[in-house]
């Protein structure tokens, strides 16, 4: 259930929605019943005068530069996601699993995992997450610059686990059981990408950066600093159809552990390495 709205000759764009929380492809009777919330909006500045529709050239629906503005045309936006959750023993693992260490991507809930007593097992913890980011294009060329912070908070065990979490230290070698003392965890991402078309509307070379860094993911020092993962990688696209329909080819360096898991995408959790990737979108 949302509400959105453009505003000001489309300049501003703005969106507010109740949603299920991490996850709605679940059965209902696996998904707790508090509802999240998510609130976002961005603004165009600059862009090209368009007589004969008598309106804007704004940013439009794509971080490339595939229409080759005549002007510079900048977007700031930001957005922000709300999501407690119930207890897993109640309702089970599935809202909670979607939560995933930096880096390595081990599941929090594999984690805080009590040490091998379930009381002691985290059963409770919500989420909130931040977004900012600018974008801008000038014939062709296109950069954008985005950052992320999550923040996990609120933890909690089983009513017989007293609200103390214990998980195991491998630090030493063996594993050591410790408590967790930490009021919330924060991590926070960060992606700079270019792009510039030296065929205008079909061949784009880019290039992105990206990190990833918190104190979930440093569990043998106690979540007292932060782990880091970078990935760099240049890429060459050929468009057909707009995003519709396009060819992607790109190389990529992933430095510090990938803590992302998606096949479609060739990604492989905690995996160091280049990856080679070609492959054709499709989207309708």
């Amino acid at each position: 259930i949302g509400l959105q709205s453009k505003m000001m000759d489309d300049r501003l764009y703005w969106v507010a929605f109740m949603h299920n929380g991490s996850e709605s492809n679940f059965a209902a009777n696996q998904i707790d019943h508090w509802p999240g919330f998510n609130i976002g909006a961005w603004y165009d500045f600059g862009g090209t005068w368009d007589e004969t529709k008598k309106k804007w050239k704004l940013f439009g629906d794509s971080m490339s530069d595939i229409d080759t503005s005549d002007n510079w045309v900048v977007r700031v936006g930001g957005a922000a996601d709300f999501i407690p959750m119930n207890h897993r023993a109640l309702y089970g693992d599935e809202e909670q699993s979607r939560f995933r260490t930096v880096d390595g991507g081990a599941r929090l809930i594999d984690v805080l995992n009590g040490a091998g007593n379930g009381l002691n097992a985290v059963d409770r913890f919500d989420a909130y997450i931040f977004n900012t980011f600018v974008a801008a294009k000038y014939s062709g060329f296109s950069i954008s610059n985005e950052w992320w912070c999550r923040v996990l908070t609120d933890f909690d065990t089983v009513p017989g686990g007293n609200g103390v979490i214990e998980y195991k230290d491998f630090s030493t070698g063996a594993g050591v059981t410790k408590t967790f003392d930490k009021d919330s965890l924060v991590d926070f991402g960060m992606q700079l990408q270019g792009g510039y078309f030296f065929v205008p509307n079909k061949w784009e070379l880019v290039a992105r950066w990206s990190s990833i860094w918190g104190e979930s993911g440093n569990v043998n020092g106690g979540f007292d600093h932060n782990e880091l993962s970078n990935e760099y990688t240049l890429g060459l696209n050929y468009f057909m159809h707009r995003h519709q329909l396009k060819w992607q080819n790109d190389i990529g360096l992933y430095d510090g552990g990938n803590p992302a898991n998606a096949s479609a995408a060739g990604f492989l959790t905690n995996r160091d390495g280049w990856l080679l990737r070609t492959q054709l979108q499709l989207a309708f």
